[in-house]
């Protein structure tokens, strides 16, 4: 559900020293409105039917490990599918870096990548504690 209040992207980069992977012009400025957080496991094995592009999509080890499995040909659609829907950011965790394909594809639609060396869980949930109190 989207609040009524924002924060701009840039302030969590700040707040939670995250590293700019990616980050089209004006991206720092982008409004986070959702103090939901996503991992887009289902999103990138197909099913995109109840995506919602307002929250952060969080990668893990599980969600790289699954893509890496992935035919090339296969990668590219579901990044493209993935991407084309404009998440607001999308931040990978543990250290993993974006895979070529996506990070074209990423900058093909101006979507911000973003990573931590944090581990998925902990990151997470630091993130929806910090969001829950900015867009209370």
């Amino acid at each position: 559900m989207k609040s009524k209040y924002s924060i701009p992207l840039g302030s969590l980069i700040r707040d939670f020293q995250l590293q700019e992977l990616y980050m089209p012009e004006g991206g720092r400025e982008s409004p986070v409105q959702s103090p939901e957080v996503s991992r887009p496991g289902l999103a990138f094995a197909g099913f995109v039917e109840v995506f919602e592009p307002h929250r952060i999509q969080v990668i893990g080890r599980a969600e790289y490990q699954y893509l890496q499995n992935l035919s090339s040909e296969s990668l590219e659609h579901r990044m493209e599918e993935f991407f084309r829907m404009k998440p607001v950011t999308v931040v990978f965790t543990t250290k993993l870096e974006p895979l070529p394909v996506m990070m074209e594809i990423a900058k093909k639609y101006g979507v911000p990548l973003l990573g931590t060396t944090e581990r998925t869980s902990s990151f997470m949930a630091s993130l929806i504690a910090s969001l829950n109190v900015h867009l209370a």
